[in-house]
């Protein structure tokens, strides 16, 4: 993360290399920013008159933040379907809230989350609670019975009784059930 000025923005970046997204790669380039909107990104040589005369920072490189476009926020510490039903959900919440909050400290920007607690930390993000990207998530993970997401190792009813308590996992069988946990 680039440490902020006062006022909480950084008005120039300059960097060694800046790999703009769009075109080869440019050496000795600066980004210029106010507030949230970048208004310059190119050589350190095109600065207009009105540029601040020195960087806030200098780095070795500077590129467009990464998408992450399969990831669930759970709040689990290892992948296993089972401790996503056991763990108790504000547990749960918490750890998923900083495991948002190390994305974009990783360079990810936007991430696109398949099934999770993303979908109730995006207003936390929104208003500043959290820091953390953009999520554009699709809520629960929706899976038939005996089916990938289904947790073998945990009687039927429980899970069954897990999925309706709201905990990310929904498991639908036929085009009715599948519609309805959709529009859930």
């Amino acid at each position: 993360m680039l440490p902020m000025r006062q006022g909480g923005c950084v008005s120039r970046i300059d960097a060694d290399v800046l790999i703009p997204g769009a075109g080869a790669p440019l050496a000795s380039a600066t980004v210029l920013t106010g507030g949230a909107t970048i208004s310059y990104a190119g050589p350190t040589t095109g600065l207009g008159p009105g540029a601040p005369a020195r960087a806030d920072v200098h780095v070795p490189v500077v590129m467009p933040g990464m998408w992450d476009c399969h990831c669930h926020l759970h709040g689990i510490r290892r992948f296993s379907l089972e401790d996503m039903l056991i763990t108790p959900v504000p547990t749960a919440a918490a750890r998923a809230a900083k495991d948002a909050e190390a994305a974009p400290q990783a360079g990810f920007t936007s991430l696109r989350e398949v099934g999770g607690m993303g979908i109730w930390l995006v207003p936390a993000i929104e208003e500043g609670t959290v820091n953390g990207p953009s999520i554009y998530s699709a809520g629960s993970v929706l899976s038939q019975t005996g089916g990938h997401a289904d947790v073998h190792s945990l009687p039927a009813g429980w899970v069954a009784s897990a999925c309706e308590d709201g905990r990310f996992l929904q498991l639908c069988d036929g085009v009715p059930e599948c519609l309805r946990d959709v529009r859930l």
